[in-house]
């Protein structure tokens, strides 16, 4: 008899403990758990939303004492970027801008630098009235300089390509501010050397008239890094002068998306 008891007294307390289990299961508390958990799911697809929603249709920058008026939508490549940035707001505030000075008081001309390394840059030519804007892809690179031509039409572009130690080369891109294009040089080989390869230092430059200009570079005939490591180390550094004529007439055909003309450049 004593030990049906023992099985009986057993059971119920087998039971009572099953019991107690589902009841915590299906409890209150239990339930928001479960509701918690869907809410940070829908909380992660919502902040995402709100990530590829935050890019503003405007904005403005700030450099120094200068402002540009931007519209966004204007200018897809640098929306883009900001879209898959996960910092929209920091991403805006390093961006940096360059004003080209000019007499006219309708059109302001920039250059946008964003997406920086350590030292190099994307780089958006942008023309804007404050409320429109159209954009041409430059150089991915380390924006040094730019010289307008006597007309104040057209634009010289100097960017840097620093390799360690002392040897750093230059490109001079030149552009119509007008069209909002690259202009070709007239000589295949001088454009292949300074404009689309940074292949030897550029010391300076100058227009010489509106489609001419003139530049001085290393005279040596190596430009490997160690033939430039050595001229940079010399104290008796040997320079030549380099006239560049620009083409007058059609742009090449090679040069109508200078983005692919640029095998240096970093994906857009």
């Amino acid at each position: 008899m004593s030990k049906r008891i023992l099985h009986l007294v057993l059971l119920s307390i087998g039971m009572t403990i099953l019991l107690t289990f589902v009841e915590d299961n299906n409890s209150p508390a239990n339930e928001r758990g479960r509701l918690n958990e869907t809410s940070l799911s829908e909380l992660h697809t919502q902040r995402n939303k709100q990530t590829l929603s935050s890019v503003p249709d405007r904005i403005e920058l700030y450099e120094e004492m200068e402002t540009l008026m931007l519209q966004v939508e204007d200018i897809p490549i640098y929306k883009d970027y900001l879209t898959e940035s996960e910092n929209v707001a920091l991403e805006i505030e390093r961006t940096q801008f360059v004003k080209i000075q000019s007499d006219s008081s309708d059109l302001t001309h920039a250059l946008l630098q964003y997406g920086c390394g350590t030292k190099a840059c994307s780089t958006l030519l942008l023309e804007t009235n404050g409320i429109q804007s159209r954009s041409m892809i430059m150089p991915y690179g380390t924006f040094q300089d730019y010289k307008q031509s006597p007309d104040q039409n057209r634009l010289l572009l100097r960017y840097a390509y620093d390799e360690g130690g002392s040897v750093k080369r230059q490109i001079i891109v030149a552009v119509d501010l007008n069209s909002m294009q690259v202009i070709p040089y007239a000589s295949d080989s001088l454009e292949n050397e300074y404009m689309l390869n940074p292949t030897w230092p550029i010391l300076s430059y100058q227009w010489l008239d509106e489609s001419r200009f003139s530049l001085k570079t290393a005279e040596i005939s190596a430009s490997d890094w160690d033939a430039l490591q050595q001229w940079f180390s010399s104290t008796d550094r040997k320079v030549k002068r380099v006239e560049i004529q620009l083409e007058n007439t059609a742009f090449k055909k090679r040069l109508q998306n200078f983005n692919s003309a640029l095998p240096f450049r970093l994906g857009s």
